[in-house]
């Protein structure tokens, strides 16, 4: 299904296990508890789409639009986001444990809660996102752009963060850092 338009389809609790939508146009599709499992989105537009408690685990969302898409309690984890558009998306207690977000656009994000752990979010723009209690155990957040984002109570342990650039971001202990602004 190659460029298939689904614009505002409805496939709420959908089986699409496997399936092969690249470049697929799901533009404010609802896809609520939708499967979708190893299926291949790359390059697809999901602006606005609604995935809440989608399973996406393993799928391939290579260069895929979810901009102001709603993931919350989403699965995603060891899915390839990478330098995937989640402007302004709401991961709220997502599952992207494992997933690569290298070079994913997050800006304005709402990720709180949400697994990272063991995500590889390199080079990442992660500008006034909401990390707020977010476990990013083991993240490869090497070259990631902090730039007023929130990340109280969040888990960092063991995260790589070598040239970080952080400014004007809410630390997990709560304390302003501005060292990169």
């Amino acid at each position: 299904m190659l460029g298939v338009n689904l614009f505002e389809a409805n496939l709420q609790k959908a089986n699409l296990v496997g399936s092969k939508l690249a470049g697929a146009r799901l533009l404010s599709a609802n896809l609520v508890d939708a499967k979708l499992r190893e299926a291949s989105l790359i390059h697809a537009q999901l602006v606005g789409a609604d995935l809440e408690g989608a399973d996406l685990d393993r799928a391939d969302l290579f260069e895929a639009n979810l901009e102001i898409a709603n993931l919350q309690w989403a699965n995603l984890a060891g899915a390839s986001l990478e330098n995937a558009n989640l402007g302004l998306a709401n991961l709220y207690k997502a599952n992207l444990q494992g997933a690569d977000l290298r070079g994913a656009n997050l800006t304005g994000a709402m990720l709180g809660e949400a697994n990272l752990s063991n995500a590889n979010l390199e080079g990442a723009r992660l500008m006034i996102v909401n990390l707020s209690r977010a476990n990013l155990k083991g993240a490869n957040l090497k070259g990631v752009k902090l730039h007023e984002a929130i990340l109280s109570g969040a888990d960092l342990t063991d995260a790589e963060m070598t040239d970080a650039q952080i400014c004007g971001t809410r630390m997990p202990a709560g304390n302003m850092v501005h060292k990169d602004c």
